[in-house]
Protein backbone atom coordinates (compact mmCIF):
# COMPACT_ATOMS: atom_id res chain seq x y z
CA UNK A 1 0.00 0.00 0.00
CA UNK A 2 0.92 3.55 -0.78
CA UNK A 3 2.25 5.76 2.66
CA UNK A 4 -0.75 7.56 3.47
CA UNK A 5 -3.17 5.81 1.40
CA UNK A 6 -5.21 4.71 3.97
CA UNK A 7 -5.75 8.04 5.72
CA UNK A 8 -7.01 9.36 2.34
CA UNK A 9 -8.99 6.02 1.69
CA UNK A 10 -10.73 7.39 4.91
CA UNK A 11 -11.52 10.73 3.76
CA UNK A 12 -12.07 10.70 0.23
CA UNK A 13 -15.90 9.64 0.22
CA UNK A 14 -16.63 12.45 3.03
CA UNK A 15 -15.23 15.40 0.56
CA UNK A 16 -18.67 15.75 -1.33
CA UNK A 17 -19.38 12.72 -2.07
CA UNK A 18 -18.41 12.44 -6.45
CA UNK A 19 -15.41 10.57 -6.25
CA UNK A 20 -14.94 8.06 -8.79
CA UNK A 21 -16.12 4.38 -8.33
CA UNK A 22 -16.21 1.34 -10.21
CA UNK A 23 -17.06 -2.48 -9.86
CA UNK A 24 -15.37 -5.00 -11.05
CA UNK A 25 -15.90 -8.92 -11.36
CA UNK A 26 -12.51 -10.43 -10.13
CA UNK A 27 -10.81 -13.77 -11.73
CA UNK A 28 -9.26 -15.85 -9.29
CA UNK A 29 -5.38 -14.52 -10.31
CA UNK A 30 -6.95 -10.84 -9.89
CA UNK A 31 -7.80 -11.51 -6.68
CA UNK A 32 -4.85 -12.83 -5.96
CA UNK A 33 -3.14 -9.91 -6.98
CA UNK A 34 -4.74 -7.97 -4.99
CA UNK A 35 -4.90 -9.69 -1.69
CA UNK A 36 -3.01 -7.90 0.88
CA UNK A 37 -5.55 -4.75 -0.20
CA UNK A 38 -8.77 -6.76 -0.06
CA UNK A 39 -7.46 -7.68 3.53
CA UNK A 40 -6.85 -4.40 4.59
CA UNK A 41 -10.38 -3.51 3.32
CA UNK A 42 -11.72 -6.57 5.37
CA UNK A 43 -9.94 -6.09 8.68
CA UNK A 44 -11.43 -2.47 8.37
CA UNK A 45 -14.82 -3.11 7.51
CA UNK A 46 -14.80 -5.68 10.55
CA UNK A 47 -12.48 -3.54 13.01
CA UNK A 48 -15.97 -2.84 15.18
CA UNK A 49 -17.27 -6.33 15.02
CA UNK A 50 -14.44 -8.79 15.51
CA UNK A 51 -16.24 -11.43 17.05
CA UNK A 52 -17.80 -11.93 13.31
CA UNK A 53 -14.56 -12.21 12.13
CA UNK A 54 -11.21 -13.43 11.37
CA UNK A 55 -8.77 -10.98 12.96
CA UNK A 56 -5.05 -12.63 12.29
CA UNK A 57 -4.40 -11.66 9.53
CA UNK A 58 -2.94 -15.09 7.98
CA UNK A 59 -6.49 -16.41 8.90
CA UNK A 60 -7.45 -13.19 6.98
CA UNK A 61 -5.36 -14.63 4.04
CA UNK A 62 -6.67 -18.27 4.24
CA UNK A 63 -10.18 -17.20 3.88
CA UNK A 64 -10.01 -15.29 1.03
CA UNK A 65 -8.43 -18.11 -0.71
CA UNK A 66 -11.15 -19.84 0.29
CA UNK A 67 -13.74 -17.51 -1.28
CA UNK A 68 -11.75 -17.18 -4.48
CA UNK A 69 -11.90 -21.33 -4.81
CA UNK A 70 -16.22 -20.90 -4.02
CA UNK A 71 -16.32 -17.84 -6.83
CA UNK A 72 -14.11 -19.08 -9.31
CA UNK A 73 -17.50 -18.37 -12.26
CA UNK A 74 -17.27 -14.73 -11.80
CA UNK A 75 -18.87 -14.00 -8.35
CA UNK A 76 -16.43 -12.06 -6.70
CA UNK A 77 -16.99 -8.35 -6.92
CA UNK A 78 -15.01 -5.53 -5.63
CA UNK A 79 -15.62 -1.83 -5.65
CA UNK A 80 -12.99 0.37 -6.19
CA UNK A 81 -12.58 4.12 -5.77
CA UNK A 82 -9.94 6.42 -6.96
CA UNK A 83 -7.26 4.95 -4.44
CA UNK A 84 -7.95 1.38 -4.53
CA UNK A 85 -10.49 -1.47 -3.29
CA UNK A 86 -13.26 -0.36 -0.92
CA UNK A 87 -15.66 -3.16 -0.63
CA UNK A 88 -16.18 -6.85 -2.15
CA UNK A 89 -18.83 -9.37 -1.89
CA UNK A 90 -18.67 -13.12 -2.78
CA UNK A 91 -21.24 -14.36 -4.42
CA UNK A 92 -21.21 -18.63 -4.94
CA UNK A 93 -23.71 -19.93 -7.35
CA UNK A 94 -23.02 -23.57 -6.35
CA UNK A 95 -23.12 -23.51 -2.52
CA UNK A 96 -25.35 -26.96 -1.26
CA UNK A 97 -27.47 -25.39 1.35
CA UNK A 98 -27.57 -27.49 4.47
CA UNK A 99 -30.76 -26.66 6.05
CA UNK A 100 -32.73 -27.40 3.11
CA UNK A 101 -29.75 -29.73 1.15
CA UNK A 102 -30.83 -27.60 -2.10
CA UNK A 103 -28.16 -25.73 -4.48
CA UNK A 104 -28.85 -22.21 -4.23
CA UNK A 105 -26.91 -18.27 -4.53
CA UNK A 106 -25.14 -18.07 -1.21
CA UNK A 107 -23.45 -14.41 -0.08
CA UNK A 108 -20.51 -15.28 1.55
CA UNK A 109 -18.77 -12.23 2.59
CA UNK A 110 -19.75 -8.61 2.11
CA UNK A 111 -17.85 -5.94 3.39
CA UNK A 112 -17.62 -2.26 2.59
CA UNK A 113 -14.63 0.18 4.05
CA UNK A 114 -16.26 1.87 7.11
CA UNK A 115 -15.46 5.32 5.44
CA UNK A 116 -17.68 4.42 2.09
CA UNK A 117 -20.48 2.88 4.34
CA UNK A 118 -23.47 5.00 3.29
CA UNK A 119 -22.25 6.26 0.14
CA UNK A 120 -23.93 3.52 -2.00
CA UNK A 121 -21.14 1.78 -2.36
CA UNK A 122 -22.62 -1.47 -0.58
CA UNK A 123 -25.35 -1.03 -2.67
CA UNK A 124 -24.04 -1.26 -5.64
CA UNK A 125 -21.95 -4.36 -4.53
CA UNK A 126 -24.98 -6.12 -3.06
CA UNK A 127 -27.15 -5.49 -6.38
CA UNK A 128 -24.01 -6.76 -8.62
CA UNK A 129 -24.07 -9.73 -6.88
CA UNK A 130 -28.28 -10.93 -6.46
CA UNK A 131 -27.65 -9.99 -10.29
CA UNK A 132 -25.22 -12.79 -10.92
CA UNK A 133 -26.97 -15.43 -8.71
CA UNK A 134 -30.15 -14.61 -10.71
CA UNK A 135 -28.48 -14.86 -13.97
CA UNK A 136 -26.81 -18.24 -12.53
CA UNK A 137 -30.38 -18.93 -12.06
CA UNK A 138 -31.42 -18.80 -8.47
CA UNK A 139 -34.01 -17.55 -6.99
CA UNK A 140 -33.32 -18.44 -3.70
CA UNK A 141 -30.24 -16.63 -2.46
CA UNK A 142 -29.15 -17.30 1.29
CA UNK A 143 -26.20 -15.58 3.28
CA UNK A 144 -25.31 -15.75 7.17
CA UNK A 145 -25.35 -12.42 9.29
CA UNK A 146 -24.17 -11.65 12.41
CA UNK A 147 -26.80 -11.52 15.20
CA UNK A 148 -25.47 -8.55 17.19
CA UNK A 149 -24.90 -6.75 13.45
CA UNK A 150 -27.91 -4.87 13.45
CA UNK A 151 -27.03 -2.51 10.42
CA UNK A 152 -26.05 -5.33 8.62
CA UNK A 153 -29.79 -7.22 9.39
CA UNK A 154 -31.41 -4.28 8.66
CA UNK A 155 -29.91 -4.08 5.24
CA UNK A 156 -30.46 -7.41 4.61
CA UNK A 157 -34.66 -7.23 5.49
CA UNK A 158 -34.85 -3.90 3.53
CA UNK A 159 -33.35 -5.40 0.38
CA UNK A 160 -36.04 -8.61 0.54
CA UNK A 161 -34.01 -11.16 3.07
CA UNK A 162 -36.01 -12.95 5.79
CA UNK A 163 -34.35 -13.65 9.05
CA UNK A 164 -34.35 -17.68 9.36
CA UNK A 165 -32.83 -19.91 12.02
CA UNK A 166 -29.98 -19.19 14.59
CA UNK A 167 -26.51 -20.84 14.91
CA UNK A 168 -24.96 -19.86 17.89
CA UNK A 169 -24.23 -16.17 17.17
CA UNK A 170 -25.17 -16.65 13.51
CA UNK A 171 -28.52 -15.49 11.89
CA UNK A 172 -29.57 -17.41 8.87
CA UNK A 173 -31.42 -14.94 5.95
CA UNK A 174 -32.75 -16.17 2.89
CA UNK A 175 -34.21 -14.29 0.00
CA UNK A 176 -36.55 -15.52 -2.61
CA UNK A 177 -36.66 -13.22 -5.99
CA UNK A 178 -39.71 -12.64 -6.64
CA UNK A 179 -41.85 -14.43 -9.73
CA UNK A 180 -42.54 -12.37 -12.94
CA UNK A 181 -45.99 -11.81 -13.15
CA UNK A 182 -47.32 -10.24 -16.66
CA UNK A 183 -50.59 -9.02 -16.34
CA UNK A 184 -52.98 -8.72 -18.90
CA UNK A 185 -50.74 -11.36 -20.94
CA UNK A 186 -52.72 -13.56 -23.42
CA UNK A 187 -52.07 -16.68 -24.40
CA UNK A 188 -52.58 -17.37 -28.10
CA UNK A 189 -52.91 -20.51 -29.41
CA UNK A 190 -50.40 -20.61 -32.17
CA UNK A 191 -50.91 -23.87 -34.79
CA UNK A 192 -48.29 -26.12 -34.84
CA UNK A 193 -46.77 -25.61 -38.82
CA UNK A 194 -48.14 -28.29 -40.84
CA UNK A 195 -51.96 -28.45 -39.02
CA UNK A 196 -53.00 -24.99 -40.02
Amino acid sequence: MVAGSTEARRTEPRSGGNYPLFLESLTPERQRALRDLLVQVYARAYASLPEYAYTEEKAIHRYLTWLARRTTRGGFFVAFSSLGPVGFLAADPAWRDEETGETIGEIHEFVVDPAYQGSGVGRSLFSAGLAFLREAGHAKVGLWVGVQNERAKAFYVKNGFVPGAVQGKWLRMYRREPEVVFPNAHVAEVPVRGEA
